[in-house]
């Protein structure tokens, strides 16, 4: 809920969200890409690109 709710706040439509993942229509510029970063790390959240840290999030949710 707390992505979902940032992400209309910066007004950026969204396909679908899960736990650890956020399908984006557009490509987020630069800007939208840190106020967004900035947002989710108030609520404890981060923001991953790194292929090999999203990997290792999978794995944790799959096993839990």
């Amino acid at each position: 809920m707390v992505v979902k709710s940032e992400l209309e706040k910066l007004g950026l439509k969204y396909r679908s969200v899960k736990i650890g993942e956020a399908d984006i229509y557009e490509s987020l510029l630069s800007e939208q890409l840190d106020q967004l970063d900035f947002a989710l790390r108030k609520s404890g959240l981060q923001i991953m690109e790194n292929k090999k840290s999203i990997l290792v999030e999978n794995t944790k949710a799959a096993i839990i």
